[in-house]
């Protein structure tokens, strides 16, 4: 027996080596059936942007997000110029789906308005095939709401008339690196 190295060698006139060699080519066949474990890493918990999770993507060799919330945003403040907050206006990220609700909000002219403009890691993918309703208060003016080009825009409103509703939307955006507005509901 060869006693160099780190383990013996065994000779091929040596009584286990046949032994040796059986093992290590059986050691070898059931890697293929059975692959060695795999790593685990631990699911990332992240409350910086919302609240985030991610897990190990061994294929792609990388952390992949499993679940984010930012919760609800207040974002009266964020209304492009020309539309007047009527009530509360709300913005949340749930994974890749996006909601946007308004309990009321007018604009000063009429046409196809745009009555919010989207932030990184809140624009709707292109082209989006969702839209939304909003009514006027009484419920007498029906309109539809589309993510359009970066926003959200009614078409065809009424000048002077509040109306309120709600929509959602996928986004592919990245996850936002910082939230809009102030926060009005925590994450789940």
């Amino acid at each position: 027996m060869d006693t160099t190295g780190t383990y013996p060698k065994l000779s091929d006139t040596d009584p286990l080596y046949e032994i040796a060699e059986y093992t290590r080519r059986m050691s070898t066949a059931l890697d293929s059936v059975y692959p060695p474990t795999p790593e685990t890493r631990p699911v990332i918990i992240d409350n910086a942007v919302g609240r985030t999770a991610r897990a190990w993507d061994a294929a792609n060799n990388r952390y992949q997000m499993i679940y984010g919330d930012t919760g609800w945003r207040s974002v009266e403040g964020s209304l492009p110029s020309g539309i007047t907050n009527l009530g509360p206006v709300y913005l949340r990220r749930l994974g890749n789906e996006v909601f946007f609700v308004s309990q009321g909000m007018s604009s000063n002219t009429a046409g196809n308005i745009y009555i919010y403009l989207t932030p990184s890691g809140f624009k709707p993918e292109a082209p989006s095939i969702r839209a939304g309703v909003f009514t006027s208060r009484g419920g007498s003016v029906v309109r539809q709401i589309s993510p359009y080009q970066g926003g959200l825009r009614v078409l065809e409103m009424p000048a002077n008339t509040v109306i309120e509703g709600g929509i959602s939307y996928i986004t592919s955006d990245p996850w936002p690196t910082s939230l809009p507005g102030t926060t009005a509901g925590v994450p789940a």
